[in-house]
Parts: structure tokens; sequence; C-alpha cells
């Protein structure tokens, strides 16, 4: 698995949605919280969707359980910006 640090959701098709490379079709969990551990985002079969909409720019951390692969946990940035 590939997961990424860094989301840019500018609907440029450039890192718009938090996507895990060789991620299993199926029986994958993510769990997504806030710096205060606030839940904003949680999927049972996580289909390489999530874009970060309903979340301001910031540092998330995230949790991944499948059944192929061990728990992986880690942070990601959601970065907007400006456009030049």
């Amino acid at each position: 698995l590939s997961v990424p640090n860094i989301l840019t959701p500018k609907e440029d098709l450039l890192n718009d949605v938090f996507f895990i490379r060789n991620l299993p079709t199926s029986d994958a969990q993510l769990i997504i919280t806030n710096r205060w551990g606030k839940e904003v985002f949680r999927s049972s079969n996580y289909q390489n969707d999530w874009d970060a909409e309903s979340v301001p720019d910031g540092i998330y951390f995230y949790q991944l359980n499948t059944s192929e692969f061990d728990t992986f946990s880690g942070w990601v940035e959601v970065l907007r910006g400006q456009d030049p």
C-alpha cells in the first residue's frame, strides 16, 4: 500500500481525493480524525473517494484496517491553498 500525506482538493484533478495505491478492492475500513480526535470521515468499505469537502485545511490522522494487510496509521495534510 502507498498512502499519501497530502491532499489538494482544488478540483484540478490532481490529488483531489485521498487515493491509496494498491488498496484492496473490499474490506478496507478507513477512519479519519482531526487533531483533537474528532472523527470527520468513516468508511467500512473505502473506495478512494474521500475529498475532504467538509473539513478545513489542516492536518488529519487516518487509520486504515484491511484483512490483507496490517493496520496503517498516519497523517495527511489537506491543503487547498490559493490559486496564483
